[in-house]
């Protein structure tokens, strides 16, 4: 499934116009109609009921304007957690050691390594 498509269905059923999505997304209203077309032919589905005034979604195209939701809100969160981790400078590390070396010795070295580095992620295994 093209993501792009998805964008511009998802803004449709969510502004419930052609146009208010066309304004959102920075593109022409008829170039949106083409794309749902297209979406909807790739689908063999009618994603919108057109037959009034006001556009409708099909069952179709609500069971896929709850996927499409789902997905962009964690394209979202993932954007923001990225930028989070590029922002902050954020590493993460893992460690793996024995008891005999782990136990008496990591903690010592870690203790001066987490003061100086404060920014990185630990993930400590000692067995």
């Amino acid at each position: 499934m093209d993501l792009h498509y998805l964008r511009i269905f998802y803004e449709v059923a969510k502004e419930k116009s052609f146009t208010k999505a066309a304004n959102k997304l920075y593109i022409n209203q008829s170039a949106v109609s083409i794309q749902v077309k297209k979406f909807e032919e790739i689908l063999n589905s009618k994603l919108f009921d057109r037959s009034s005034k006001k556009i409708k979604l099909t069952y179709t195209g609500e069971a896929l304007f709850k996927m499409a939701e789902e997905i962009f809100e964690k394209v979202k969160r993932a954007e923001k957690e990225m930028e989070r981790i590029i922002n902050l400078d954020k590493a993460k590390i893992s460690i793996g050691a024995t008891s005999v070396i782990g136990e008496p010795l990591l903690p010592l070295l870690m203790k001066d390594f987490i003061s100086l580095h404060d920014e990185i992620e630990y993930d400590i295994t000692i067995s």
